[in-house]
Formats: C-alpha cells, sequence, structure tokens
C-alpha cells in the first residue's frame, strides 16, 4: 500500500524539482544585444571602460597582428526533472542551455575596434543506444 502512494509522489517531486546551473551572472545574464551596442562603441570605448561595465573576460585571445580578443559567455542550465526520476530518467530526461556570448576585438591602443554578439539554446535529450 505504501508503494502504492509513495512512487507516484516520487515522479512528481522529480517532475517538479528541475536542476539549474549558471554562469557568469554578471551583467551580461541580464543584458541584450541593445544594451550591450550603447555601452560598447566602436572606435570609442577603451578596454578600462569595458572592464568597468563587464568585469574581467572570461577569455582573451591575440590576433597575429597581436590585437587583444576578449570573451564573455554568460550559460544558463536546466535540467529536466524527468532526469532525476529512475529509469525514466534515461529515456525522458534531458537539459536546455541558453547561451550568451560576447567577443571584442581591441586595437593596439585599447579601443574597441567591432564587437559581436551572440545567443542560442541548445537542448540535449537522453537517447539509449
Amino acid at each position: 500500500m505504501k508503494t502504492r502512494v509513495l512512487i507516484p509522489l516520487m515522479v512528481v517531486a522529480a517532475l517538479m524539482v528541475g536542476g539549474c546551473g549558471t554562469t557568469n551572472t554578471g551583467v551580461l545574464a541580464t543584458a541584450d544585444e541593445a544594451t550591450i551596442a550603447k555601452h560598447i562603441i566602436n572606435g570609442k570605448t577603451t578596454q578600462r571602460e569595458v572592464r568597468a561595465y563587464l568585469g574581467g573576460p572570461d577569455d582573451v585571445k591575440f590576433t597575429d597582428s597581436g590585437q587583444e580578443v576578449w570573451q564573455y559567455v554568460q550559460q544558463d542550465t536546466t535540467v529536466n526533472g524527468a532526469t532525476f526520476i529512475p529509469v525514466v530518467g534515461i529515456f525522458a530526461g534531458g537539459s536546455k542551455t541558453d547561451q550568451k556570448l560576447l567577443t571584442i576585438l581591441f586595437d593596439k591602443k585599447g579601443v574597441v575596434v567591432r564587437s559581436t554578439y551572440a545567443t542560442n539554446t541548445k537542448e540535449f535529450r537522453n537517447t539509449v543506444r
């Protein structure tokens, strides 16, 4: 009798509770492309101003000509609640990740040459092979 009640309750609880995770909870988490464009202006905004607005970059690279490229990444991942249900999770589980990526190219004087802002959503489904 207890098992008949316990298993449905476990299923309902697992469906209601989904896991989630976030990286980079700074300005990029709430900013959209228009907001970014107001603060990062080609030929005008400096590295110091970008750092004051967004904080330190998640990644820094250099072009062959020595220009700096900064990248900022914002990711939010939500795990489907069914993932946590034994056996059911194998077939119905998965996750969804929303990502924002801001890439900024600076000239050798530390002024923005150009920037790109991209968003995407990826959904992953558990599969049995």
